[in-house]
């Protein structure tokens, strides 16, 4: 793994440990969103099949974002907060594959 990799992979990991150390919101989830694009568009040589995966995992965050924001709702709910943790926990580990590459 290239070092430019690891630190883009390694700033995911932290955006993903800020957000789960404070309430969630939906600001701060729309952050982590952004954050994550950006820094998945910047890896450098990565196996499309795993971009299209942590895409998937991505796209959930993103839906819950664009729902809250088109219904003007500033309060998740138990059923978002539980598809939100299971796609962090998916990202995680896609992460940790990279990283142990």
């Amino acid at each position: 793994m290239n070092p430019f990799n690891e630190k883009q992979l390694l700033l995911m990991k932290r955006g993903i440990a800020h957000f789960e150390q404070t309430p969630p919101t939906l600001e701060s989830l729309l952050a982590l969103t952004q954050s994550l694009e950006e820094l998945l568009d910047s890896l450098q040589n990565i196996h499309e099949e795993w971009k299209e995966t942590f895409r998937t995992e991505w796209w959930e965050l993103e839906l819950i974002v664009s729902v809250m924001m088109d219904e003007e709702i500033d309060d998740l709910t138990a059923e978002d907060n539980q598809a939100i943790s299971e796609a962090l926990s998916n990202i995680k580990a896609l992460i940790d594959t990279q990283l142990k590459s």
